[in-house]
């Protein structure tokens, strides 16, 4: 799905735009994970598989994302570059999983703590009441306290932890926490 630019103003008074992700703009999308990505054990790739994405990969994602009805992919950016990423994708096509999508954030270190994460989850809400899904879900690695704070504050519930989900590039275990946020007020 396409998405019209607009402009969002942080917290810091710096003025950004976001849209939809063009297929054009694979490789800036691909050197944004790697930056991302680079050194951080909080993510779910290590920088070595970012490194192994070809960016034809990415713009198929992205022209997949373009044609669907329900999921999107938007782009953040600042002068001309981007800076982080929002994707919202269906969990399954199977029409008894139709009601679930997953959220995915990703921000360069500089923008962070800037309302930004924040915003991109407002936009994802509206986005989601629009294509009738009822339920986000997202994944946590254990020690990445920013997203855990961010979900939460946002009404994302931990419902479990997969022990040991992730083995990181130095061979040490990572948890994983699924989080979920109801969206239509209901609960199990």
């Amino acid at each position: 799905m396409r998405m019209q630019g607009r402009d969002l103003t942080l917290k810091n008074g710096t003025i950004v735009r976001v849209r939809t992700v063009r297929p054009s703009e694979a490789r800036k999308v691909l050197a944004l994970m790697s930056k991302i990505y680079h050194k951080n054990d909080l993510m779910e790739l290590n920088p070595t598989e970012v490194e192994e994405i070809k960016t034809r990969q990415i713009r198929k994602q992205i022209k997949e994302y373009e044609k669907s009805k329900r999921q999107i992919m938007l782009g953040v950016y600042f002068e001309n570059k981007i800076i982080g990423y929002c994707t919202i994708a269906r969990v399954s096509d199977n029409e008894k999983q139709s009601h679930r999508a997953t959220l995915s954030i990703a921000i360069t270190e500089e923008f962070r703590g800037t309302g930004l994460g924040a915003a991109l989850m407002k936009l994802a809400f509206d986005f989601a009441s629009k294509v009738a899904y009822e339920q986000f879900e997202a994944t946590v690695l254990d020690g990445n306290t920013p997203a855990f704070i961010l979900c939460t504050e946002y009404g994302f519930k931990a419902m479990c932890r997969f022990p040991h989900a992730y083995k990181n590039m130095k061979g040490a275990y990572q948890d994983s926490i699924l989080l979920i946020k109801y969206l239509n007020n209901y609960e199990t």
